[in-house]
């Protein structure tokens, strides 16, 4: 454990590895309610096609374009639940007005959605970005 202060308090702890050699860092925020992290983000090219390692990202090895507009993400590491949220941002160069991401199945280990336009057709956006919280 790293800790402020001395090397004992348990209570200032700002770093802390487990025996699996996992890193925890609980972060410090005003207020009382309480802080959750994201476990997954990516950002990738919304059109290009087949299975890619996202063009930036963490916990997310692969996406897959299964059609226009239609994605599966699957984790590095699987979610601890299937309950997670999904937040999922779009980029469009287009002349497309409203895309947004319509999240569908949620496994521990992979999610697909589909980006859709305002006519709720299914659209490539230039860039597409996620974040999971769980």
């Amino acid at each position: 454990k790293l800790a402020r202060g001395n090397a004992g308090a348990t209570t200032q702890d700002i770093l802390t590895v487990d025996a699996a050699g996992n890193v925890k860092c609980p972060v410090t925020q005003p207020g009382d309610a309480p802080v959750y992290g994201v476990r997954a983000w990516a950002s990738w090219a919304g059109s290009t096609a087949g299975t890619n390692v996202p063009t930036a990202g963490g916990n997310v090895a692969s996406v897959t374009r299964n059609g226009v507009g239609d994605y599966t993400v699957t984790f590095t590491t699987a979610m601890p639940h299937a309950n997670y949220a999904v937040s999922v941002g779009v980029i469009n160069a287009a002349a497309i007005t409203q895309v947004m991401g319509a999240v569908g199945s949620k496994l521990v280990g992979s999610f697909r959605f589909t980006t859709i336009n305002s006519g709720v057709s299914a659209v490539d956006p230039t860039q597409v970005t996620l974040q999971v919280v769980a």
